[in-house]
């Protein structure tokens, strides 16, 4: 028996997945660089909700930097909103932005969503959301809408997680077919002209699909930075946890460069 299998058996799987996450960060030391970024919040995904806010300690500072970098580093950027939920990333970008251009198009195939999405296009002309979902390729899946709706998903629960407290309902409201497009296809073919894309990914164990439909976008250097929620344990079925996203990035010279 080798030395990691023996700690695996000695170990809880929770402690181990977090020593594993701890671990991969020491040893990608070296990819914290000035001309990357890429930032990968690996913990939960701070969440707004309206005109007030609700976020994990010091996510502020995370949310100030990031926008500060998309300030400083890009020129008229594209900013891509795959999972826009309640538009959090929108009113973000409306917030921090007041004096950059840029344009924002944003994907939510949520229909409970739809009506909240369609009024912050009306009200603002340089922001557009696409009713769709994102993937490896383009197709149809079903979605999974559950009555705590941050939670909604193209994938089951996993069956082995029991970490949502009280105050998430997992319970299925609702089960629909949603299209699925793909980022190469429609940022390939829509906007051509620009150079500076800003990815945000938040699509509930969906991450490495939306990346798989991006390889063109990744491989052309034209998305400067990520924003992308992962998971250091299987919340969902099937969802790639974070080695494996973060190993896949590093294909295509992304580093990680801070989480939150």
């Amino acid at each position: 028996m080798s030395i990691k299998q023996l700690i695996k058996r000695i170990v809880p799987e929770k402690i181990w997945n977090f020593i594993r996450s701890i671990l991969y960060i020491a040893t990608h030391i070296h990819h914290f660089l000035s001309n990357c970024f890429t930032l990968v919040p690996i913990k939960e995904l701070f969440v707004i909700l309206g005109g007030h806010q609700r976020a994990p300690q010091g996510s502020e500072n995370f949310i100030k930097k990031f926008f500060k970098i998309i300030e400083e580093t890009t020129e008229a950027p594209l900013l891509v909103d795959v999972g826009g939920n309640e538009g959090w990333f929108a009113g973000l970008s409306i917030r921090f932005l007041r004096n950059k251009k840029y344009q924002l198009i944003g994907y939510e195939p949520l229909k409970s969503q739809s009506a909240l999405l369609s009024d912050i296009g009306s009200k603002y002309s340089n922001i557009t959301y696409n009713f769709v979902a994102v993937g490896a390729q383009k197709g149809k899946t079903e979605i999974r809408e559950f009555a705590s709706n941050g939670l909604s998903s193209l994938r089951d629960i996993d069956k082995s997680f029991n970490g949502y407290d009280a105050k998430y309902n997992t319970n299925v409201i609702n089960k629909y077919e949603v299209a699925v497009v793909t980022l190469d296809d429609e940022i390939t073919s829509q906007y051509t002209h620009v150079k500076d894309i800003v990815l945000k990914i938040d699509t509930q164990g969906y991450e490495l699909e939306v990346l798989k439909g991006s390889i063109n976008l990744l491989e052309s250097g034209r998305i400067k930075i990520i924003l992308i929620e992962l998971m250091t344990i299987p919340k969902y079925a099937s969802a790639s946890l974070h080695i494996e996203i973060l190993n896949f990035l590093s294909e295509y010279n992304y580093s990680l460069y801070d989480v939150v």
